[in-house]
């Protein structure tokens, strides 16, 4: 289940790109549409109920399928997935650590985090982050100060990452 939150905050990063590049094109189709049925409006809007439709389906079909589906055959291959990891931070610097490996980085080489009331995602990069299910966290005031630490060391919320 934390992967599939981790998984589903990070698509929802994408989404405006997505709906705004498939939006416009939408737009230039419908006025082509318009131009070739010569006002034909029972044509028209079944063209544009099928494009909307066509925009709408993909990501919810991966929201409610393609991502849990991945999430449980990620957690199947990749042992390291069921691991317990360890993981702390300091005033610049965040650290964890299992069985398999870990990590220690600065907190201002992170490119980016994003947050939403389910997982915590610190981005290395665009497509590569780490992940930290709010249950991890002893509370909610301890989640809030890696946050705050992540702030104090420039890492923006905003997307995409720098």
């Amino acid at each position: 289940e934390d992967l599939i939150a981790a998984q589903k905050l990070h698509q929802l990063n994408a989404l405006p790109r997505y709906l705004t590049w498939f939006g416009a094109i939408g737009a230039i189709a419908v006025i082509i549409f318009w131009y070739l049925s010569e006002g034909d409006a029972v044509f028209l809007t079944t063209v544009a109920i099928t494009y909307a439709l066509a925009i709408i389906l993909p990501p919810l079909i991966a929201r409610l399928w393609t991502i849990p589906r991945m999430a449980r055959k990620a957690r199947k291959q990749d042992r390291a997935l069921n691991e317990e990891c360890r993981f702390s931070w300091t005033d610049t610097s965040a650290k964890a650590e299992s069985a398999s490996g870990g990590w220690d980085q600065l907190l201002s080489d992170f490119a980016c985090w994003k947050a939403n009331e389910d997982v915590l995602l610190l981005y290395r990069q665009t497509n590569l982050f780490h992940f930290f299910p709010t249950h991890a966290f002893p509370d909610d005031a301890t989640r809030a100060s890696l946050i705050e630490a992540l702030k104090a060391n420039g890492v923006s919320n905003q997307w995409p990452p720098k």
